[in-house]
């Protein structure tokens, strides 16, 4: 696995329409070639298309998009899955309905 210098989590159950809003905004950050990053999605037991979502928009995203599923319910679940799978060396975490702006995860860096 490639290391990065931060990966996103979200956290998500059944809004998959307000998650691909808050996919776009995450695939496009300027970071200015300061930052290296990946987005990880935790399914926490959706039973509508998020995993379709995530899928579609994984093969045109310029950065890695992936899925996770995690069926135990409860968000700190999730997001310890989320940083088990994850490849950066720093977290973000961000909200399914967030629209983070095109340069959020640098000012974080």
């Amino acid at each position: 696995m490639t290391t990065v210098d931060i990966s996103v989590l979200i956290s998500t159950r059944n809004r998959a329409e307000s998650l691909r809003d808050t996919l776009r905004s995450l695939v496009k950050q300027e970071t200015g070639g300061q930052l290296t990053y990946e987005v990880l999605v935790i399914d926490n037991g959706s039973s509508d298309h998020t995993q379709t979502i995530v899928e579609e928009m994984s093969r045109e995203a310029p950065v890695s998009l992936r899925y996770v599923r995690e069926e135990r319910l409860g968000k700190p679940h999730a997001l310890n899955t989320g940083m088990q799978q994850a490849s950066g060396t720093f977290f973000a975490v961000t909200d399914d309905d967030a629209i983070p702006s095109p340069t959020w995860l640098r000012a974080l860096w």
